[in-house]
C-alpha cells in the first residue's frame, strides 16, 4: 500500500526541482530553487553552474559567477545545502562548514538583487487532486539587502 499526501507530493516536487535537473545541460538562463513547508512550495530564481570543492573552499568551474551571493546565503552543491561564510571573488567563495572534495559538482544559489526573483508561473492540471491554488502566479520583486 502506498501513502501519498499533499505534503509528500510537495516534498518530492521540491526535491526534483532542487536535485533532479541538470540546468547546465539544458543551457537555460535561469534555474529554480524550491522550498516546501507542508504542502506549500516556494519557488525562487537561482544562478547555477559547476564548482570544485576542497574543504570550505569553493572555486567556479563553469556557469554563473558568484556575484550577488552574500555571506549567510544558502548554496546547494551536489544537492546538499551549505551556508556561505564569505565571497572571496566572483569565482571563489568560502563555506561555513567543510564539504566533501568534489570536482565539477553542480551548484545552485539564489540569484539575489532587485531583479533576483522575476518569475511568472503558469499551471495546468488534469484534476483537483494535485494543482496549484492559482493558474497564474507572479512573484514580487525583492529589494536588495
Amino acid at each position: 500500500m502506498r501513502l501519498t499526501t499533499p505534503e509528500l507530493a510537495a516534498a518530492a516536487l521540491a526535491n526534483e526541482i532542487n536535485a533532479g535537473t541538470n540546468w547546465i545541460s539544458r543551457q537555460h538562463h535561469s534555474r529554480l530553487l524550491a522550498q516546501n513547508t507542508g504542502a506549500q512550495i516556494h519557488l525562487t530564481a537561482g544562478r547555477y553552474g559547476a564548482v570544485n570543492v576542497a574543504g570550505t573552499s569553493v572555486a567556479l568551474a563553469a556557469g554563473h559567477v558568484f556575484a550577488g551571493i552574500v555571506a549567510g546565503s544558502t548554496i546547494l552543491i551536489a544537492g546538499t545545502a551549505y551556508t556561505v561564510a564569505s565571497v572571496e571573488s566572483p569565482t571563489g567563495l568560502t563555506l561555513a562548514a567543510a564539504a566533501p572534495a568534489l570536482t565539477a559538482a553542480l551548484y545552485v544559489a539564489p540569484r539575489g538583487g532587485i531583479d533576483g526573483n522575476l518569475i511568472v508561473l503558469y499551471s495546468t492540471s488534469r484534476n483537483e487532486r494535485l494543482s496549484f491554488d492559482r493558474t497564474h502566479i507572479r512573484s514580487p520583486v525583492v529589494a536588495p539587502t
